[in-house]
């Protein structure tokens, strides 16, 4: 499965960068960067290891620090903008995002996300115009950003916060969680992984309930769940028997039971539901003038698109 991305801007001066996320998906993984999603055009589904979101075009997503996600385009023409900030500069007024996680569900009234999702707009403008003094700007609408969702937002901070972990939860997490991701069609036992990492099955266990708030078996599903829908939406050929053994489970009845379990359909019906909601009819939908984006000849059109589309943003 490719994975296509395009970097918009990247600069030492300013922490934060925009990555457009165009096709199919992107496997379980988090960071410490505060991550928004913003849908531009079509839809986007994103997993955390607690629920699942469906974003439609003009909807946003903030995932905390350190919040393990993946997420898919179910479309060939979805166009979402992730924005990824590196809060690291705000220890030094106290803030250490590492500990603190905003609330989605309830989020807040409509007035306050609007105005959340103005300021984002504006950062995503300035960085895309790159006119005199736009860092000087991105940073002022930086702070209104975090200064909303601090004074705004609900949130939980420090041993309240779900996904607080120190730098070594972090990197012991990260191997997990990659090889996990690498060796999902193996089977693959929590004592092998606790072997590995010198410690007792017993407390890996607690461990990662603790910090994922999965179990081993449970992510490991989950990993298994997210490669198995990539395949429906990609390879309609294969049948679900075929789809079953590719992922890692050991039968196709393990694999329907933990697809209804997560989604409450089959996987039949969830690629169906699926290309029903964003209208694709089959294989031949074409992309349109999205198509190959990457390529310089079409930088400056793909910019356009993307002002376009936030400046809609901002008059909703």
């Amino acid at each position: 499965m490719e994975y296509a991305y395009k970097m918009i801007a990247l600069h030492d001066s300013l922490p934060i960068r925009l990555v457009m996320h165009r096709q199919q998906s992107y496997s379980y993984h988090w960071h410490k960067e505060l991550e928004i999603f913003v849908v531009l055009q079509g839809s986007v589904v994103i997993h955390t290891t607690r629920t699942q979101y469906t974003l439609q075009e003009g909807e946003i997503l903030i995932l905390n620090s350190n919040e393990i996600h993946a997420s898919h385009c179910p479309g060939h023409a979805d166009a979402v903008l992730v924005v990824q900030i590196d809060v690291q500069f705000l220890k030094r007024y106290g803030y250490d995002f590492s500990q603190i996680t905003v609330q989605r569900e309830p989020w807040i009234d409509l007035e306050t996300k609007q105005s959340i999702k103005n300021t984002l707009a504006c950062i995503v403008l300035e960085m895309c115009r790159q006119e005199k003094g736009y860092q000087v700007q991105v940073m002022s609408h930086l702070y209104q950003f975090i200064s909303d969702l601090l004074r705004k937002v609900p949130h939980r901070v420090g041993k309240h916060a779900p996904n607080a972990m120190t730098d070594m939860d972090f990197n012991r997490l990260n191997r997990i969680i990659k090889y996990m991701n690498d060796h999902y069609k193996l089977p693959i036992r929590l004592k092998d992984i606790a072997k590995e990492e010198f410690l007792s099955a017993y407390y890996l266990s607690h461990f990662f309930k603790e910090k994922v708030g999965l179990t081993f078996s449970e992510c490991l599903n989950q990993i298994r769940l997210q490669k198995a829908v990539e395949l429906l939406l990609s390879e309609s050929s294969r049948t679900i028997t075929e789809i079953a053994m590719e992922v890692g489970f050991p039968n196709v009845k393990s694999l329907n039971r933990t697809f209804k379990t997560r989604y409450h359909v089959s996987p039949l019906r969830y690629k169906k539901n699926l290309l029903s909601s964003t209208g694709q009819t089959g294989p031949e939908w074409k992309v349109g003038h999205l198509e190959n984006p990457e390529h310089p000849e079409h930088q400056e059109v793909y910019s356009s698109f993307i002002m376009d589309k936030i400046r809609r943003l901002i008059n909703e």
